[in-house]
């Protein structure tokens, strides 16, 4: 299995050298499967090379094949669990002929962090000022979100608290999960109960948050 993982990767990364490692870095650091649309949109592809799209999907398919109907519905998909885990297994130590690292294998760090940085991108946030001044954009995220149903937008407000979590963005993440506007389209998005799901998976974690906004959150 190990060999087989390792020539099918090694062949899909070799035949899509523009987008394949970036490809399978949001397939092994996203937090639910993404949607064809959504890949689309955090690889930043633009319309000229959407043939090269086509490509990626088809020599995907035996791995992460695409599961649905429509490209905001259908998602990619691991074929089996042991194909993500094979891929960050870091004890593998396969090197190349050159004796360079395996290009196969990946960094759960590097994957959230490029995840988070096109997240952050596309809500337009990058720093603690932009974050506080997100009710600029509450007009632009609500009716792309409610005219369009843009699934990145979706699957931000479901997880960049989560993805800023994992960079340890301590700062951002608190003025983000305080902003009005960030409360509110997280309630249209997940409901009540998914919101307080999301408070609680991250005030149970004990990297993200500097102890005094800790504490400003469980009152």
């Amino acid at each position: 299995l190990d060999d087989c993982y390792h020539k099918t990767f090694e062949k899909f990364i070799g035949s899509n050298q523009e987008y394949g490692r970036n490809f399978l870095l949001l397939m092994v650091g996203c937090r639910e499967p993404l949607t064809e649309a959504t890949v689309k949109d955090l690889l930043q592809i633009p319309y000229g090379r959407l043939h090269q799209f086509v490509l990626l999907k088809e020599s995907a398919a035996t791995v992460f094949p695409l599961v649905g109907v429509g490209e905001h519905a259908a998602r990619f998909k691991p074929y089996h669990k042991s194909i993500v885990d094979w891929l960050t297994n870091k004890n593998r130590n396969i090197r190349d002929s050159t004796n360079r690292r395996d290009s196969t294998c990946f960094d759960l760090e590097e994957a959230s962090w490029f995840i988070t940085d096109k997240l952050m991108k596309k809500v337009g946030i990058k720093d603690v000022q932009t974050v506080q001044a997100l009710d600029r954009l509450k007009i632009k995220l609500t009716l792309e979100m409610n005219t369009k149903e843009d699934p990145t937008l979706i699957y931000a407000v479901r997880h960049l608290p989560s993805h800023l979590n994992s960079c340890q963005l301590g700062l951002v993440t608190y003025f983000l999960m305080t902003n009005l506007t960030w409360l509110q389209l997280s309630l249209e998005v997940m409901g009540l109960a998914g919101l307080i799901e999301s408070y609680s998976k991250l005030l149970q974690s004990d990297k993200w948050l500097p102890e005094p906004c800790r504490r400003e959150l469980m009152k």
